[in-house]
């Protein structure tokens, strides 16, 4: 399924180029949360908060910017 582009971070995106690019960054998310689950021994939901929060700290460290 092909769509007009979208203009997102001044890029242009099809829509097959953004469910390309959501399947790979949750994928991504997954492994990430999955590794930590064992390294952790926490849940899967704790974990996940955790591994958002942690990218929110790295995000606000990177920009000086709070979200």
């Amino acid at each position: 399924m092909t769509a007009p582009a979208t203009e997102h971070n001044r890029q242009h995106w099809s829509l097959d180029g953004m469910y390309e690019g959501l399947a790979k960054k949750t994928l991504d998310v997954w492994v990430k949360v999955s590794h930590e689950v064992d390294f952790r021994n926490l849940t899967w939901r704790n974990t996940a908060y955790a591994v958002a929060l942690s990218c929110i700290i790295k995000a606000k460290q990177t920009r000086d910017l709070w979200p």
